[in-house]
């Protein structure tokens, strides 16, 4: 085995959410992040955000010897120490075995300016706002700690070689606030993974428009965060001696602290898998069944819950009734739910409330069952976007006319390069009409409805129509207005299947009744299938398409976002008539099973109730 060379800025951020991680990422233990298209879409817009930044610097040099970061870091400082005014890109830094690149970085005189890239929302009237009201940044809260800690680590190590510089920390981001006028800035990208050498590539990014214009579109906002840098240096100088000492002169693995953290461990992998980290560190603990980790909202119980996995006491049924009480002696939030968990897992069966059959009889009918597709892209796509602004670009609603009708199905999706939300809005629109009850799983569609409201106001679309079918559709701020019905919410309160083990998300929760449910597999014959036996779930039964040489499964949202971009911005290579109707097809399936999984849950408590479907 080859000694793990570097402590890098990843693997320094991985080390502070937990350092027994460090050793199986050197050790190369697979993680259920590695290939994620989640992660690759938000790495390419990193790349596309970083490109843009580089641009305004048009006499910037970019250090070559990337695969090899000892040739990288002496070309760094050759480079610095040779002029006395230079702006560097991926200048490597290496000092003590930790190494770090950074995005730009400018000398001028004594004085070094570090600016980080980060495709990362940013909001300037926000942060502005808390100035003016004299409270601490943005960048004092806990959500911006370890995106400040990577600019400290980098900041660390330029000052071990110029201890005598000014070094001012920067950081650039995209800005929700700043409209773009350019249309289709997308198209004016070529995202490419090019070879190096030794085995190594490297992602990089053409721009093919005017660089002027992009320029003056200016979505991009720099800050100044050198204090909130300054105050977490003796923490980061700390941390970056702890973890180097893991790697050399030998690797170590530190003790894993169990926790209830470790339920969203990368490292918890497939059983199957020859090298499993989260197993490597339970041990036995980890077969337990039913176990702690499935509770639901565990973390709401989070030192109880961690003294029980001190104890070894990892199983679902160690959380006692008394662990659920405060110390006032009222139940817990969640306490309830958590109790009946607990119960109906035990014994095998479903609860649902005494108040779910007047609650289900309130709704009236046409009962229409909504899910919709949409993207937020850092760049923002159309002219008079902003960046990470929603793009809606598809629906799918089964409505139900009458208790005893059939289902039918109605969508919409885009198909065409340009901005759809409008198009979308009004189309729905005259789907659900203004009668009959809306019902969504979670607040995902009254979220992009009221911003699709709100993109009416400040693009000045006219349809009056269109603007108060929307108000009084939409919640707005939680207020208990608006026709949408959150089914998740009724869930949470109304309903549970011991095999949901603490989870409400619609996949779970179909699978759950799924299974238990024959009466659903034969309304719903298209959807079932084995594999050596096993009942699939619906979601793992959609057919896959062979798309440029490539089986393509579109089962959850950020494969149908993928499917979107290759299919309107031909993000995946020339896309012609066909290809795109495949594209089309896989994305057509995937949102209709998610309204048709909602007509599964409506009937299956339906006959819970003692309701024939």
């Amino acid at each position: 085995m080859s000694l793990p060379k570097y402590l890098s800025k990843s693997d320094f951020k991985l080390a502070r959410s937990c350092q027994t991680k460090l050793y199986y990422r050197k050790l190369g233990y697979p993680a259920v992040q590695e290939g994620s298209e989640f992660l690759e879409l938000l790495a390419e817009g990193g790349y596309v955000v970083e490109a843009i930044a580089k641009l305004r610097f048009p006499d910037g040099v970019r250090v070559q010897t990337e695969a090899d970061p000892e040739a990288a870091n002496a070309e760094t400082l050759a480079l610095l120490n040779h002029a006395d005014t230079i702006t560097l890109f991926e200048a490597t830094l290496l000092h003590e075995r930790a190494l770090a690149r950074a995005d730009i970085l400018l000398k001028q005189g004594q004085r070094l300016d570090l600016i980080e890239v980060k495709a990362r929302s940013f909001d300037q009237s926000e942060y502005q706002r808390r100035i003016d009201e004299g409270k601490s940044s943005l960048f004092s809260l806990a959500g911006w700690r370890d995106t400040i800690e990577d600019v400290a680590f980098q900041t660390h190590l330029l000052r071990s070689h110029f201890p005598d510089f000014e070094i001012r920390a920067f950081l650039m981001l995209p800005d929700k606030t700043k409209p773009s006028a350019i249309d289709q800035l997308h198209r004016q990208f070529q995202v490419r993974r090019v070879p190096i050498d030794a085995g190594f590539s490297q992602i990089q990014v053409e721009f093919l428009g005017d660089v002027a214009a992009l320029k003056s579109a200016n979505f991009l906002t720099q800050i100044d965060i050198t204090a909130e840098v300054e105050a977490l240096l003796p923490t980061v100088r700390a941390g970056i001696q702890q973890y180097t000492s893991l790697l050399w002169p030998s690797l170590q693995r530190a003790d894993p602290a169990l926790s209830i953290s470790c339920r969203d461990c990368e490292y918890w992998v497939e059983d199957e898998a020859p090298l499993n980290g989260f197993r490597h560190c339970w041990g036995e603990l980890a077969d337990v069944s039913p176990h702690l980790l499935d509770l639901y909202r565990v973390g709401s119980l989070r030192d109880r819950a961690n003294e029980l996995i001190q104890q070894g006491r990892v199983s679902l049924y160690d959380v006692t009734p008394d662990l659920l009480v405060k110390k006032d002696g009222s139940r817990t939030a969640y306490g309830d739910r958590q109790l009946r968990q607990i119960h109906h897992t035990r014994e095998g069966t479903e609860w649902v409330s005494e108040e779910l059959a007047d609650i289900l009889d309130s709704f009236a009918y046409p009962l229409h069952f909504i899910d919709m597709e949409t993207c937020a892209p850092a760049i923002p796509c159309y002219s008079g976007m902003r960046p990470y602004e929603t793009i809606a670009f598809q629906w799918s609603c089964h409505t139900l006319t009458a208790p005893d009708a059939e289902p039918q199905h109605e969508c919409w999706i885009c198909t065409e390069d340009e901005f759809p939300n409008f198009a979308f809005a009004e189309s729905l629109m005259q789907c659900l009409g203004s009668t009959g009850t809306p019902f969504m799983w979670s607040n995902h569609e009254n979220t992009v409805l009221r911003e699709i409201l709100e993109q009416m106001e400040r693009r000045g679309y006219h349809n009056p129509a269109l603007r108060d079918w929307l108000s009084h559709t939409v919640r707005f701020n939680g207020i208990d207005t608006g026709r949408l019905v959150d089914l998740c919410q009724l869930t949470e309160k109304h309903y549970l299947h011991p095999q949901m083990r603490g989870s409400t998300s619609i996949k779970v929760v179909l699978e759950a009744i799924w299974r238990t449910n024959a009466q659903l597999r034969d309304r719903f014959p298209h959807y079932v299938c084995y594999d050596d036996g096993r009942l699939l779930s619906p979601y793992k039964a959609l057919p896959s398409g062979l798309i440029n040489g490539e089986a393509i499964a579109v089962t959850e949202g950020t494969a149908a976002i993928r499917a979107y971009r290759a299919m309107v911005h031909h993000t995946e290579g020339i896309c012609d008539p066909a290809t795109r109707d495949q594209w089309k097809d896989l994305l057509l399936q995937y949102c209709q099973l998610d309204t048709a999984a909602m007509v599964m849950v409506w009937w299956h408590w339906v006959g819970l109730l003692g309701q024939v479907i």
